[in-house]
This record gives C-alpha cells, sequence and structure tokens, in this order.
C-alpha cells in the first residue's frame, strides 16, 4: 500500500526554519585559491514556496571593490 505523506506535519516542521526568511545582507570574505581572499558584500533572500513547503534561499555576492558579481 502507498504511503502518503503528512503535508500538514511537513509544512509544520518547515515553520521551524522561519528565523531564516527575509532579505540579509552583510560583508563576507571567501577564499579563492590558497592566499587569495576576495571582500564582498553578500545578499541572500529567504521565502517559503510551494505552500510552505519549500524554504528557497538565493543570494548573490558582489565585490567590494567594484561590485562585479562573483561566482
Amino acid at each position: 500500500m502507498p504511503h502518503t505523506p503528512d503535508v500538514g506535519g511537513q509544512r509544520s516542521a518547515m515553520k521551524h526554519l522561519s528565523f531564516l526568511t527575509g532579505r540579509w545582507k552583510g560583508e563576507a570574505r571567501m577564499l579563492r585559491a590558497p592566499g587569495e581572499f576576495v571582500e564582498m558584500i553578500q545578499t541572500e533572500e529567504a521565502q517559503y514556496k510551494l505552500d510552505g513547503l519549500l524554504l528557497v534561499i538565493e543570494g548573490i555576492g558582489r565585490r567590494q571593490t567594484d561590485g562585479a558579481t562573483l561566482l
């Protein structure tokens, strides 16, 4: 017999991550190669999708010196 997922329970469990939702911005430092650090401004946006069953976090880092997007 197929298992029926407890969607309500899953949605309720996802609410524990609600402190992550919103827009975040701050300074960051990334190691690109041995001894090669890049200073950047990191922006993140976290939001629920699929009626609260999925938490999507999208971010972008931009180099502090010229605003170029870092991959």
